[in-house]
């Protein structure tokens, strides 16, 4: 069975954005989204992955799933903690 990485949500992102705790990020393609290739986004903190999911009220977190455009590259833009982006598009979907 594959290992399912611990959550993070996007509050928390800024936090550790914000306090200038020190993260790695990384973008794992997950089939499509809207016809286009779409990715998952893993935070590594202190050496354990964290996948970013979002959270509406009184329901169960799900992963946040993001095209390249505006997805990805807004989302690393804001919260990639200034490291530069690189895309494998060999092992998305097309």
């Amino acid at each position: 069975m594959p290992h399912t990485p611990a959550s993070i949500t996007i509050a928390q992102v800024k936090s550790m954005v914000a306090s200038d705790h020190s993260f790695s990020v990384r973008y794992v393609p997950s089939g499509t989204k809207g016809g286009k290739p779409a990715f998952r986004c893993i935070y590594t903190i202190d050496g354990v992955a964290m996948e970013l999911h979002s959270t509406v009220p009184g329901l169960p977190s799900q992963p946040k799933i993001m095209a390249v455009w505006p997805g990805v590259i807004r989302h690393h833009l804001r919260f990639g903690g200034g490291s530069i982006l690189t895309l494998d598009l060999s092992h998305a979907a097309a």
